[in-house]
């Protein structure tokens, strides 16, 4: 039978809570959504904190805590920590976990699952982390911080450093090309996920410049654009259905597919819609 870890339950005056620096960027709408409701109910919710010690801190490039003075990460409840402070809440009600739960920012249990741009952002500070802290550790070292989705690790260098636009246009290719992490050197292993991260934008590119030259208004018409390559490229039919199933290597699949949408009229879908 699972039974819980264990954790402390403390009253925390703001000034010694910090927000972790993996967290997805604040949306003025929602700490906006949230001072209405504590406003009206009350702080309902604990933040999920983490002690922030000497060794926590140098990990995280952040500036350490004073001897004298204990200071708390939140890793879960910025925007109502945010929310709180706007309306003069001087402390906050927080669950103390332990500090191993940072390694984890996918596995938090809250109620909200984090989209992909949000799992871009928040992997993608911590990959570059991990990289100054532990250079020669191999990729796979990270195997829990990105829990089974390996996928997006070349997803957050696209979105972050090679203009991506639309990270979850692509998470379905990116999961069948990028099923692991890497044995490779952090340090190798980012230069690579760049490269796999400037194609991957080559063939956003490629469905943007299609979608605009047939004078598409429906996004939904970007996703069938990408299946059909898919299909056309690597599809096998089985049956009534079409299984794609891609025996190139990244590179070599990710050029294919890209060419094939700029060389292929899509004027149809237009007609279509």
């Amino acid at each position: 039978m699972q039974t819980a870890k264990q954790f402390e339950i403390q009253t925390i005056p703001k000034e010694r809570l910090k927000v972790a620096p993996f967290q997805r960027p604040l949306s003025d709408q929602l700490v906006r959504k949230l001072m209405v409701s504590i406003d009206t109910i009350g702080f309902i919710i604990p933040l999920a904190v983490v002690r922030l010690t000497p060794d926590l801190a140098q990990k995280l490039q952040l500036q350490p805590p004073d001897q004298e003075d204990e200071v708390f990460l939140i890793i879960d409840g910025q925007h109502r920590f945010h929310a709180g402070v706007m309306l003069g809440m001087t402390e906050f009600p927080c669950v103390i976990v332990d500090s191993s739960a940072v390694n984890y920012p996918q596995l938090l249990n809250i109620e909200k699952a984090d989209n992909i741009k949000d799992k871009c952002e928040k992997l993608y500070k911590l990959y570059k982390t991990a990289v100054l802290s532990f250079p020669t550790a191999p990729e796979t070292a990270l195997e829990g911080s990105f829990a089974g989705e390996a996928h997006i690790a070349p997803l957050m260098f696209a979105y972050k450093e090679a203009g991506l636009k639309s990270p979850a246009l692509l998470e379905g290719t990116a999961k069948k090309l990028f099923p692991v992490l890497l044995e490779l050197p952090l340090t190798e292993a980012q230069e690579l996920r760049l490269e796999q991260a400037k194609k991957l934008a080559l063939l956003e590119q490629a469905i943007e410049t299609a979608y605009r030259q047939s004078s598409l208004t429906d996004w939904t018409a970007k996703q069938i654009i990408l299946s059909t390559a898919l299909k056309r490229c690597y599809g096998e039919q089985k049956g009534k259905r079409t299984v794609v199933s891609i025996a190139d290597n990244w590179e070599t699949a990710l050029s294919r597919l890209t060419d094939y949408i700029l060389k292929t009229d899509w004027s149809w879908l237009k007609a279509n819609s």
